[in-house]
């Protein structure tokens, strides 16, 4: 699909525990009422990170091969 800029978020550095270490890339996953939600990080500031919760392919060009068996 497409990637939709209004899915990242900044967020705090205080919101995670205080030995966690940010690195771009890095997974982190947040619990909603409708099960867990995945995300990356994206960008890492002084005092702020941004998270990613695009869809990891979103936005991408994808190129598939399909074998027709019969």
């Amino acid at each position: 699909g497409v990637r939709r800029e209004e899915l990242v978020r900044e967020y705090s550095k205080s919101n995670f525990p205080p030995d966690f270490e940010f690195e771009l890339g890095t997974p982190v996953q947040t619990s909603t009422e409708n099960g867990p939600l995945f995300a990356i990080i994206s960008s890492v500031k002084d005092e702020v990170i941004d998270v990613d919760f695009n869809h990891p392919l979103a936005g991408k060009d994808l190129m598939i091969e399909i074998k027709r068996l019969e």
